[in-house]
């Protein structure tokens, strides 16, 4: 894994190849984050990165200078992970082990940026109830943004708050802001 750009610019950061994770390619990550430059200050938000697994989003935002970070994650060998990530880079981060789900029922925390990749066999259901309960409960208001990861075959465009698609080969990331109303 790679850091794209900022302060840790072209770092490699080594990933334990026995963790569960799909990493976001160096292509799909520069893509999203060219694009996040158009829409946000990273320097000013408050990053929420949802089945973070090696972390990778949320530490691209770190080093482009967002220094409130919190990864949720429910897999113990990926928290061990980012624990040794972040202290490595001298990263203060909140890294919570958890559900995602639980976790978004339950924290009253607010967030200008929430990164959302769960896994691939997702089911549709499981997407609508994540991007409702991350509209409801977790943006902080209709500037925040949430980019969800998904095969691209999924598709989103019928989501209040859907703002645009990036497909980088087999991955897309849907933008969606917090719905109306």
């Amino acid at each position: 894994m790679r850091i794209i750009s900022g302060e840790f610019g072209g770092l490699r950061i080594n990933i334990p190849k026995n963790l569960p994770i799909r990493p976001t390619t160096d292509m799909a990550k520069e893509g999203v984050f060219n694009t996040l430059n158009n829409l946000i200050n990273l320097e000013s938000t408050n990053v929420l990165d949802l089945f973070s697994g090696s972390g990778s989003l949320g530490l691209e935002c770190y080093s482009r200078g967002s220094k409130n970070i919190t990864f949720v994650e429910k897999n113990k060998k990926c928290i061990k992970q980012l624990y040794s990530t972040t202290k490595s880079l001298n990263i203060r981060a909140e890294i919570i082990l958890n559900d995602v789900f639980k976790y978004i029922r339950k924290t009253s925390k607010k967030f200008d940026l929430v990164f959302a990749d769960p896994p691939y066999d997702f089911s549709e259901q499981d997407y609508l109830l994540l991007i409702k309960e991350i509209q409801k409960n977790i943006l902080r208001n209709q500037e925040s943004i949430l980019v969800l990861e998904h095969f691209k075959k999924k598709t989103f465009r019928e989501i209040q708050g859907f703002m645009f698609l990036k497909n980088y080969g087999d991955c897309s990331f849907s933008f969606i802001n917090q719905k109306s109303g």
